[in-house]
Parts: C-alpha cells; sequence; structure tokens
C-alpha cells in the first residue's frame, strides 16, 4: 500500500533536492532569483517549486525535516490533506512574495519556509486551546530562527514561513466565523 502522507512527501522532495544539489551545486541559483521579472511565466512557477526542496546542506535539510514530521505529520491529519496542501500552497506563495521583497536578489532554498509556516500555525492553535506544551512550540519558533540567522540559512525565510502560518490560520478563522 502507497502511503499517501504529504508530508513525508514534502521531505522526500526535500531530501532529492539536497542530493541533486551535491550533484549539481548550480541548481541552488534556480531558487527564488529567477521569479524575478524578466524571466517567462514558466520559470517563475518552476523556480518557486524547486526554491522548496534544494538545501544548503544535509544539516539544512535534517532540520526541516524534523519540524515537519515531528509538527507536519499531526498538522496534516487535523487539517486533511486538501486543507494541508492548500496550506502548503499558501505559505509558498506568501514567502515567495515576503522574500522577493525583504531579499531581492538573494536565492532562498529550502523548506524553511514552510517548515516556520507549521510551527507558527501550531503555535497559534495551540495557544488558542490553551495547551500546556505550547511554550515547546514556542521555544522551537524562536530555536530555528536563531538557527536561520546565525547558520546563514535565511533569515526572510523564517520569518515569512512564521507569517504565512499566523496569516493562514487569521484567515481560517476568519472564514470560519463568516460561515456560521
Amino acid at each position: 500500500m502507497i502511503d499517501k502522507n504529504l508530508t513525508k512527501l514534502l521531505v522526500l522532495l526535500g531530501a532529492a533536492g539536497t542530493l541533486v544539489k551535491v550533484f549539481q551545486p548550480q541548481i541552488a541559483d534556480f531558487g527564488i532569483w529567477a521569479a524575478t521579472p524578466g524571466y517567462g511565466a514558466a520559470t517563475v512557477v518552476a523556480s518557486i517549486f524547486v526554491w522548496q526542496f534544494v538545501h544548503l546542506g544535509f544539516f539544512h535539510f535534517l532540520m526541516n525535516a524534523f519540524l515537519l514530521l515531528y509538527f507536519g505529520n499531526p498538522l496534516e491529519r487535523t487539517l486533511g490533506k486538501p486543507r494541508f496542501a492548500a496550506f502548503f500552497g499558501y505559505s509558498t506563495a506568501f514567502a515567495t512574495v515576503l522574500i522577493m521583497l525583504l531579499e531581492s536578489g538573494r536565492a532562498a532554498v529550502g523548506l524553511d519556509a514552510f517548515s516556520m509556516a507549521v510551527l507558527g500555525y501550531v503555535a497559534v492553535r495551540m495557544r488558542e486551546n490553551r495547551h500546556p506544551e505550547m511554550g515547546g512550540a514556542v521555544m522551537f519558533l524562536f530555536l530555528f530562527v536563531a538557527f536561520s540567522f546565525l547558520g546563514g540559512y535565511g533569515l526572510a525565510a523564517s520569518l515569512s514561513g512564521i507569517a504565512a502560518g499566523v496569516s493562514f490560520r487569521v484567515l481560517e478563522r476568519m472564514l470560519t466565523k463568516n460561515v456560521s
């Protein structure tokens, strides 16, 4: 039986992108840089997809994989696959725009933005539910932002990811209030 877990698929794509970068280091240049004016629409779409899965190195990939597997799996079960996929698409688009505004001319690589979107979303949900482990989620947010800052992994990607996760939850609450 094939596992249809989207979180695991994203982690596998991240592993594949990291391996490709080992043999083709220039693939990182195809990150968000190509999503700037002057390129065709297909190039822009491809670059936005590629930048999510290419990592700067093995440790960078492991950090994102850990966050996604630890927090993404339960979130995927809670949201369901269609909403989780929509969350991934929203986070990718949201983070792409913010990264381009904050770090123009710099390629963004890795699942940083989505990992941090997951963590931001989870932290907000935990706060809403007064979950006793909310402090742990907030601690992870601070730790991974610090790793991004100190490790040169893209502070803008981490911060835009957190903003994407929080804003997705805010939109979700607004939409559910309007429906009821």
